[in-house]
C-alpha cells in the first residue's frame, strides 16, 4: 500500500496540477494538500529527534538549526519506504507529467535530500539550490517537499516563501508547511525559497520529506554552479553595521559573484556539450 494518494490522481486533476504549475509566480510550482495517505500516529513515532545522532547539523548562518539526514539506511520505516516511494516510476510519471520534463532521474544517493528538520528558532534565508549534482554528473530540474507537521499555522513561523529574485526582501507566496501538503517547484538560477520567519519557540518541529530530480541533459538555463546561493545577506552576518563585518560582506558577494561568473563560462565550455 502506498504512503501517497498519488496513484488515485485522475488525468484531469494531474492536467489541472500541471496547469497551475506552469501559471504559477514567482516561478513554476503548485501545491497539493493532503497528499499522504498516512496518518502522522503512524509516521512521527520513527521520525529521529532533535537530539538524534544521525543528523547531519548545519552551523550555517544562512540555515540556523537546519538537521538533514541524507542516508537512508538510517531512516527507520515507514519514511524509509515513503523516501522510496518518491523515485518510484509512478511518482516520475506524476512529476514529468506536472513539470513538462520529461525523463527525470531520482538520486538514489539523496545528496542533499531526504529528511528534514529544524527546531524552535530555525529558519532560512532565501537562496537557489545546487544546480550540479557532482558525484552523479546529472543536472537539478525540479524539487518535492512534502510536509509532516500536523495542526500547524502561519503562526508557528517557519512557512515556505516563494521570491521573486528582484525582491527577496517580501514573498509572493508563502505556504504553511501542514501535514501532507506537497510542493513541487522548478530548480533554477531564479527559484528563490526560503523560510524567514523563524520557527516559534513553542515546542514546534518543522519536519518534512525532500527529493530532487533531475536529468542526464542540461539546458541553456543552467549555470554549472553547484553550491546553494544565497540571496540575501546582511540580516544573517553577525554585528553587520561594523565596519570589519561590512568589508568581509563586500569581500564576500565580490568572490561569489565571481565564482559564479567562473563556474558558468568553464560550464558551458565543457566538453559535455559537443557530446
Amino acid at each position: 500500500m502506498s504512503h501517497f494518494r498519488i496513484r488515485s490522481f485522475t488525468d484531469a486533476q494531474i492536467a489541472a496540477y500541471a496547469r497551475e504549475y506552469a501559471a504559477a509566480r514567482p516561478f513554476p510550482h503548485v501545491v497539493i494538500p493532503d497528499v499522504l495517505s498516512a496518518a502522522p500516529a503512524d509516521t512521527l513515532p520513527s521520525f529521529p529527534a532533535l537530539d538524534a545522532a544521525c543528523w547531519k547539523r548545519s552551523t550555517d548562518a544562512y540555515q540556523r538549526g537546519k538537521l538533514t539526514l541524507s542516508d537512508i539506511q538510517l531512516v527507520a520505516e515507514p519514511l524509509a519506504t515513503m523516501l522510496r516511494e518518491l523515485m518510484e516510476p509512478a511518482v516520475l510519471q506524476f512529476v514529468e507529467q506536472i513539470s513538462g520534463v520529461a525523463q527525470l532521474l531520482p538520486d538514489p544517493y539523496l545528496q542533499g535530500a531526504g529528511l528534514f528538520c529544524s527546531g524552535a528558532g530555525g529558519y532560512m534565508a532565501p537562496h537557489t539550490d545546487s544546480h550540479v549534482n557532482e558525484r552523479l554528473g546529472i543536472y537539478r530540474r525540479v524539487n518535492i517537499l512534502v510536509y509532516l507537521n500536523p495542526e500547524w499555522s502561519e503562526a508557528d513561523g517557519g512557512c515556505l516563501e516563494l521570491f521573486d529574485e528582484a525582491d527577496v526582501g517580501t514573498p509572493v507566496r508563502t505556504i504553511v508547511p501542514g501535514w501532507g501538503t506537497m510542493v513541487l517547484f522548478r530548480s533554477d538560477a531564479h527559484s528563490v525559497h526560503g523560510f524567514t520567519k523563524p520557527i516559534a519557540d513553542s515546542g514546534r518541529v518543522r519536519r518534512a520529506l525532500a527529493m530532487y530530480y533531475y536529468t542526464a541533459v542540461d539546458t541553456a538555463a543552467f549555470n554549472g554552479y553547484s553550491l546553494t546561493d544565497w540571496r540575501r545577506h546582511d540580516p544573517y552576518w553577525t554585528s553587520p553595521t561594523s565596519v570589519l563585518s561590512q568589508a568581509r560582506l563586500q569581500l564576500y558577494r565580490a568572490l561569489r559573484f565571481s565564482s559564479k561568473a567562473l563556474a558558468y563560462l568553464a560550464h558551458r565550455a565543457g566538453p559535455h556539450l559537443a557530446n
